[in-house]
């Protein structure tokens, strides 16, 4: 689809965050893996129309990320096929057995 995890992370958190956004430091706390350079993960994103930034109108100090229409169609597009995945992924493995690896990665990365 055009995008690396990173961005795809990115453009999932802005969804969440719909249509208010996000400054760069709140996009980059919410990474699942910490990426010095949020602000170029959002040059991309945003010269591939996925996603605007605009200064907030509370803090002129602060630009504000949002995800675009074209961003929240690729989001939608990519969805099902990474669900499918998934649930491929996870198949032979029991619930119990995914609550266990839940807590393991939850002991490991605090």
């Amino acid at each position: 689809h055009g995008i690396t995890g990173d961005q795809m992370n990115v453009l999932r958190i802005l969804r969440g965050a719909h249509p208010q956004g996000h400054p760069r430091f709140e996009v980059g706390l919410r990474l699942m893996r910490r990426s010095p350079d949020v602000t170029r993960l959002l040059d991309r994103l945003e010269r591939q129309g996925l996603v605007e930034r605009a200064r907030s109108g509370d803090d002129a100090r602060l630009s504000v990320a949002r995800i675009t229409k074209p961003g929240l169609k690729l989001l939608a597009t990519i969805d099902p096929e990474l669900d499918e995945l998934m649930q491929s992924v996870t198949r032979p493995v029991s619930q119990a057995q995914l609550r266990q690896l839940a807590r393991l990665c939850d002991a490991l990365v605090p």
